[in-house]
């Protein structure tokens, strides 16, 4: 499977030493799912630019590029799904690229940020318009580090 990791979840797990968010990337390894970049590396970017100095990112990501875990796909929405998330107030041009991989790829993300209805409660529920848009039209699976976990440690791995 093709997962798109957004960065706040390498940020738990290489800033913060969340169990959850260092599970997810281990787990991401050992059951040898790939992690979807785009093309034009706006998420790579984001990545280093947020955890690139940090030990543990750096020894994930040549594990997964030593592995051939890592796989390239098209970081650009199709215009109509760009503009009903920016109607929602979707905007962030990196949530964006990590909606069109998914879009393009396997159609599952892992975030914790609220702009996608997920993370600080509060927060998400603002956007669980947002959440509904991706899971319900899109049909995206969008969880955070702890189903995540489940997920790819569970028996519906594929």
């Amino acid at each position: 499977m093709r997962v798109v990791i957004d960065t706040n979840i390498l940020v738990g797990a290489a800033k913060d030493l969340s169990t959850d968010h260092i599970a997810v990337l281990t787990l991401l390894y050992i059951f040898k799912q790939s992690l979807m970049l785009d093309y034009e590396e706006v998420l790579l970017g984001e990545y280093r630019d947020n955890v690139g100095r940090c030990v543990l990112f750096q020894k994930w990501y040549q594990a997964m590029q030593t592995g051939q875990l890592i796989c390239w796909g098209n970081g650009h929405l199709p215009q109509r799904m760009a503009a009903e998330l920016r109607r929602r107030h979707f905007h962030e041009s990196e949530d964006q690229v990590v909606v069109a991989l998914a879009v393009h790829g396997d159609k599952y993300i892992v975030t914790e940020d609220s702009d996608f209805g997920k993370g600080n409660i509060v927060r998400a529920i603002e956007h669980r318009d947002v959440l509904a848009y991706l899971t319900h039209d899109l049909r995206l699976i969008v969880h955070n580090a702890r189903e995540a976990c489940e997920r790819l440690g569970g028996a519906d791995r594929s």
